[in-house]
């Protein structure tokens, strides 16, 4: 089993609850929290007879995507407002986002949510998103799922 705060792959998980979220991790990060007994196995009765309820296989979302964010992204939004003979203003009115919005994507000191992505495909006519590099697709055997421990590692 894999720890779910550290990413430490473990024989032995403890369920803990750490500022109100329920972790599975080992025995290092189970000090960070308080033991939460397993509770007994719920059973959902049908027609009288109970019977045990079965947990759903466990997916990773980060198999479901298939394209990333253009590094180039501010770039391409300057090139193309700029070829449509628009300043970020009148950009910003035309899709329903302030001017401040355009000059922070444009200098990159913003990532656009989805739907802002979309307005400025759309818009624009231009892509934003690329397929999905392979250096991030990983195989199976290397897939495992993100922790609090990697989410750490990228703020440093």
């Amino acid at each position: 089993m894999l720890c779910e705060m550290c990413g430490t792959e473990t024989g032995f998980i403890k369920t803990v609850s750490i500022d109100g979220a329920m972790l599975r991790v080992c025995d290092r990060c189970a000090k960070f929290g308080t033991e939460v007994k397993a509770p007994a196995r719920p059973v959902k009765a049908q027609g009288g007879v109970p019977r045990p309820i079965v947990k759903r296989k466990e997916r990773d979302i980060y198999d479901e995507i298939q394209t990333d964010l253009a590094d180039d992204f501010p770039k391409r939004i300057q090139r193309a407002r700029n070829a449509m003979g628009l300043n970020q203003e009148e950009l910003g009115k035309k899709i329903g986002e302030r001017k401040s919005v355009i000059q922070k994507l444009e200098h990159g000191d913003m990532i656009p949510t989805n739907k802002l992505i979309g307005k400025l495909e759309r818009f624009l006519n231009i892509k934003l998103r690329v397929p999905r590099r392979e250096e991030h697709k990983r195989a199976p055997a290397e897939r495992r799922p993100v922790t609090i421990g990697d989410l750490i590692d990228l703020e440093k």
